[in-house]
């Protein structure tokens, strides 16, 4: 099962959405310490973009935290 995880962390004014990708219960990526998105809907299209070029494979699940 393919899960991808789209956070949300707030810090004062600034917002920042990474994601993480999660595979049979395992992390496989994310994008803490590369890149930090400012919404979310940019957040989970790159982790689907993720998970399309590498895994070849869409996710079973979505999760917005």
């Amino acid at each position: 099962m393919i899960e991808i995880f789209v956070e949300h962390w707030a810090n004062g004014q600034v917002v920042r959405h990474p994601w993480s990708i999660w595979v049979d219960g395992k992390q496989m990526a994310g994008s803490h310490g590369r890149r930090e998105y400012a919404s979310r809907d940019e957040s989970e299209a790159d982790a689907r973009r993720f998970c399309d070029e590498v895994l070849k494979k869409q996710p079973d699940r979505v999760s917005r935290l």
